[in-house]
């Protein structure tokens, strides 16, 4: 009953535990057109098990899931759960997948907000800088930040949802109450790719 949903570029395999006795675990195994190789070892328990794997934009791949024992060679492949596609590597029915060529992003941000009585964070400007860093940035969308919390807290927009790969650039403005002017506090570049941008942080607190 293997199932392989996608989400972006990554794949995640649920299946049920083998109802069999002396199992030691499950090999979850990936073939990518040409040959097949283990990508991950799942312990036993149960009743239902998972494991998630990228395979990365505009790719094709199948995937097994075998259970083993502590002195047993790798079992026949799993059955594929109903609905879901499947292929046939060597004389076996395998879990298909294919991602899209073209993956969108929905960005958020982890803010480490710090408590300060003149400065308060006011706004954030997500700019778009292109496939591979463009000089002229396109603003993307502005998001308030209305109230204070510590100590860390997301902050996401509609605005930011969807968007291409590419890098981004995040404005970070506040609000400074003892002169009554709204400045810019500071930047920071970023990259959107592969099944999930990186966890980035601010170069400074952010009041």
């Amino acid at each position: 009953n293997l199932r392989a949903d996608l989400s972006g570029t990554s794949v995640t395999l649920t299946w049920a535990a083998s109802p069999s006795g002396g199992v030691a675990g499950y090999h979850v195994w990936m073939n990518n057109g040409a040959t097949s190789s283990i990508i991950a070892t799942v312990t036993s328990g149960g009743p239902s098990l998972t494991t998630s794997y990228d395979q990365g934009a505009g790719a094709v791949r199948y995937y097994t899931v075998k259970a083993y024992g502590a002195a047993s060679p790798d079992s026949s492949a799993s059955s594929v759960a109903g609905g879901y596609p499947t292929g046939i590597v060597g004389a076996e029915t395998w879990a298909r997948v294919q991602t899209p060529v073209v993956v969108s992003y929905n960005i958020s941000v982890n803010i480490n907000s710090v408590p300060n009585p003149n400065d308060q964070l006011k706004n954030l400007e997500l700019w778009y800088l292109g496939p591979s860093g463009a000089s002229a940035a396109v603003i993307v969308g502005t998001t308030q930040v209305t109230t204070p919390r510590t100590p860390v807290f997301p902050v996401t927009s509609p605005a930011w949802d969807g968007q291409p790969a590419g890098v981004y650039q995040l404005r970070f403005y506040y609000y400074r109450s003892s002169k009554g002017t709204t400045s810019a506090l500071a930047t920071k570049n970023f990259t959107c790719s592969g099944a999930s941008g990186p966890n980035t942080a601010a170069p400074q607190a952010i009041p």
